[in-house]
């Protein structure tokens, strides 16, 4: 049974206080900087005096209980983000002066195009209308089986 009890603040302030323990770790390697046999120091931001880094250290065991509150229960997993939704990828895209494009997949048709200015959806006959694609021909197949001549592959066009 979980008791809970009503946020004596905004619901922003309550994701944001969450937010912190769900997306990242206890600590990583690097923010450890000495450790001893029997104290650990380590950095830490100091909210209470402007987001200061300061190094801070604990004794082995209290070390070893702090660490262990943020151990997850069985069958619990931490959020974590991959590609666009990583902070690295956020990071770097807003570093840059550049926006972020999606490009479309060149179609074959439109490499073709802009290789050789040749424009394979165009009629051959009247050089105007569009051909309508009707029928993929596999690879192991003659297309002259499928088509039967040049004057019914021309006929796909309205000319």
């Amino acid at each position: 049974m979980v008791f809970c009890e009503p946020s004596f603040d905004k619901p922003d302030h309550v994701i944001g206080y969450l937010g912190q323990y769900i997306h990242r770790i206890a600590i990583s390697n690097n923010r450890i900087v000495q450790m001893t046999e029997r104290q650990v120091t380590f950095m830490m931001k100091d909210y209470d005096d402007g987001e200061k880094i300061k190094p801070v250290t604990l004794k082995g065991e209290e070390f070893l209980r702090r660490f262990c509150l943020h151990i997850l229960p069985r069958r619990f997993v931490r959020i974590r983000y991959y590609g666009i939704y990583s902070s690295r990828f956020r990071h770097n895209a807003f570093k840059s002066d550049k926006k972020m494009v999606i490009k479309v997949p060149e179609t074959v048709a439109g490499r073709i195009e802009r290789l050789t200015g040749y424009n394979v959806l165009l009629c051959p006959v009247c050089k105007k209308g569009i051909l309508i694609p009707v029928a993929v021909i596999p690879r192991a197949r003659a297309p002259s089986l499928v088509f039967g001549s040049l004057k019914n592959y021309n006929s796909l066009c309205d000319c």
